[in-house]
């Protein structure tokens, strides 16, 4: 593994506060794992991915992450150029996950309506 994406709590602050509290907690969150290779710790929105030089241990980077306060969860995440099929392959058999049916799909409930109306009140609708 040589990547973390990290969400934390809600940072709610007035009068521009909250760019100081995102380094902080990227400045603790590098403090925690400072001798597995850190490599760089980048802000996303609502995020921040962390990324290594080489890959950690999964148990150790779990422990250091999951110790940080204002850290709500993380997902440890694997960089590849593979298809989805070899991912899922190279993947599994390290996982703890039971997936059911990854390629599920569901209509949603406008899917349902849109299919339920009469043809020529889904025709007059479209825009010209």
């Amino acid at each position: 593994m040589n990547s973390v994406l990290i969400r934390y709590h809600e940072i709610a602050l007035k009068k521009g506060n909250r760019p100081y509290f995102t380094e902080l907690l990227k400045r603790n969150i590098l403090a925690a794992v400072k001798d597995l290779g850190a490599k760089e710790i980048r802000s996303l929105p609502a995020r921040l991915l962390l990324t290594f030089k080489h890959d950690v241990e999964v148990d150790v980077a779990i422990k250091r992450i999951s110790s940080v306060f204002g850290v709500a969860n993380f997902s440890l995440v694997e960089r590849t150029t593979e298809t989805l099929t070899r991912c899922a392959l190279a993947f599994l058999p390290r996982s703890t996950a039971t997936i059911l049916n990854p390629f599920a799909s569901r209509p949603s409930v406008a899917t349902r309506l849109f299919r339920s109306l009469p043809p020529k009140l889904i025709v007059s609708s479209v825009p010209r």
